[in-house]
């Protein structure tokens, strides 16, 4: 199963958690039931690995253990169907396609040029401090 960008990955916020999933909870079940029909693999939404690879101001990212202990609630339930079916997790760093003002690419170029309210340039990303929170991410994954 390709990755799944159902929105239940977002945090249980107030207003992003009713706007989008709502939290681990959601996605926990919703993966559990997939794997209850045998799929193979699944792939997470994304997951930034640091807060300026985030998607928007509230979504989900993946910075520190306590974080990723509480991802454990959707791993468990997909193993514990019993069904063999395996679940990853995407780390995704949305670089210029971000919609927050500390977005960070490997150029300073904006993706959307004709927006107006969209139209932020992203501060200029160095290659050793994306290629380090990637590698955190994953470890934590």
């Amino acid at each position: 199963m390709g990755s799944m960008h159902t929105g239940l990955e977002e945090p249980g916020l107030p207003i992003v958690g009713t706007l989008f999933g709502g939290g681990l909870n959601k996605m926990a079940v919703y993966f559990a039931e997939r794997a209850k029909g045998h799929v193979g693999l699944m792939v997470t939404g994304g997951i930034a690995p640091n807060h300026a690879g985030r998607v928007a101001p509230f979504a989900a990212d993946l910075v520190s253990s306590k974080q990723a202990k509480l991802h454990k609630e959707v791993t468990s339930a997909v193993h514990n169907v019993g069904s063999g079916s395996k679940i990853c997790m995407q780390i995704l760093h949305a670089g210029r396609y971000a919609y927050h003002p500390q977005l960070v690419s490997a150029t300073a170029v904006h993706s959307r040029p004709h927006h107006p309210c969209l139209a932020i340039i992203p501060a200029l990303l160095h290659g050793s401090f994306c290629v380090t929170n990637f590698l955190r991410g994953n470890a934590r994954a």
